[in-house]
């Protein structure tokens, strides 16, 4: 028998593994989002004058928010980026809820010219059990 047959599950395994921990290598340019635990994120934003960027729904920002954070939820982003022009050359830290919509928000930004761009990794959830300041 060929190699392929008798090993066929463990290379699927394999090619699902690699599907799943490397997805941001699929976005464009094959560079993948970068992203930023709590306390990197209020580094840059102390350091470097970065924007928030805050993709969730007007409902989830009652729960508290990054202090000066811009409120576009994902499913009007694309139609509202003129609202971002003003930052396009700037850092634009995306979070959500959990990380998840907000990765999806950093590929929007992307792939219409967003070059310095950053996921909150574990999202607003995470920020808040850095302690770090939110917003009410």
């Amino acid at each position: 028998m060929s190699l392929l047959h008798d090993y066929w599950g463990l290379l699927l395994i394999i090619g699902l593994m690699i599907g799943l921990l490397f997805p941001p290598m699929l976005m464009k340019g094959g560079k993948p989002v970068k992203q930023l635990t709590p306390d990197e994120a209020n580094q840059l934003i102390r350091e470097q004058d970065a924007i928030v960027l805050d993709v969730r729904n007007g409902g989830e920002i009652a729960d508290g928010r990054v202090p000066h954070a811009l409120n576009i939820p994902l499913g009007t982003l694309e139609a509202r980026l003129f609202e971002l022009e003003a930052y396009r050359h700037k850092p634009i830290i995306v979070n959500c809820q959990l990380g998840g919509r907000s990765l999806s928000a950093c590929q929007i930004l992307k792939n219409h010219g967003f070059t310095d761009i950053y996921n909150l990794k574990g999202g607003i959830a995470a920020w808040l059990q850095s302690n770090l300041p939110v917003h009410r």
